[in-house]
């Protein structure tokens, strides 16, 4: 049987004394679209993109299982965008002691919320493949701010969201329509809630608010500019925003990482 995800490791020669930092992916799936932050991240991290195998339909349960097993006991940085954002808060309730830190991008955990929205996404089932093949046109816009995406990163969301079976879209709505954070009390990690205020998907900087609400030590960054795709836009630096918020490591004498982290 098929898992149903894969770690891949996107940059090579990765110190292993560097913690690990593991990036849970949009609607996508393919971890390919966080390709302009990993140079940036790499000098502090091992990086490691999950890619949702797209002929194994799991739930969240069954994911976030299969995540944890192949990290083994390590501790990690565990960063999840928008769909995937979900999977990262299911995999920390299920090993909270695990994740020194978690990164959140535009989490799709309002997706249940969205009323017509979300109804209208059981529509997905009964939409004939060449209508589906030309919605991935009609949806880059609401996914990327247009201004701020290089064309070719346009190009590269648009192959990404292509690249998923209309059966695995259907399958990943209907887990977003169900999908409710419970056991949050178990997360006292340091959270940074990155939200972009011109997101045209999902009212994500109300969301940050209302998991700021429940999360002991979470923070919020405000990304004025940005859209939902928001790690494609070619002014969005994550290293620099960890930076910013202390969530970088600390490099110490002959590359070693203390446990301190910068602030």
């Amino acid at each position: 049987m098929l898992d149903p995800l894969e770690l891949l490791t996107p940059s090579a020669d990765q110190d292993p004394k560097l913690p690990l930092l593991v990036y849970c992916p949009g609607m996508d799936g393919t971890g390919t679209l966080f390709y302009q932050q990993i140079p940036r991240l790499a000098p502090y991290f091992r990086i490691r993109t999950i890619r949702f195998t797209p002929a194994v339909h799991a739930d969240w349960v069954h994911l976030s299982i299969t995540l944890w097993e192949k990290l083994g006991s390590e501790s990690i940085y565990l960063v999840g965008e928008s769909f995937g954002a979900c999977l990262a808060l299911q995999t920390a309730v299920q090993v909270p002691q695990q994740i020194q830190r978690l990164i959140l991008i535009n989490p799709a955990t309002s997706f249940r919320k969205q009323g017509i929205l979300a109804q209208g996404s059981q529509l997905v089932d009964y939409v004939p493949l060449w209508v589906y093949g030309l919605s991935a046109y009609g949806l880059v816009p609401f996914l990327a701010n247009g201004d701020r995406v290089a064309p070719r990163d346009r190009n590269k969301l648009f192959a990404a969201m292509c690249s998923v079976p209309l059966a695995t879209t259907a399958h990943r709505l209907a887990m977003l329509r169900t999908f409710e954070l419970q056991g949050w009390h178990v997360l006292t990690m340091p959270v940074l809630l990155l939200a972009s205020a011109k997101d045209r998907m999902l009212p994500s900087v109300v969301e940050a608010r209302a998991l700021h609400n429940l999360l002991p030590h979470a923070t919020i960054q405000i990304l004025p500019q940005s859209g939902h795709a928001a790690l494609i836009e070619t002014q969005i630096n994550l290293s620099e925003i960890l930076n910013m918020q202390g969530f970088l490591p600390k490099i110490g004498k002959e590359g070693l990482v203390s446990d301190d982290i910068l602030i």
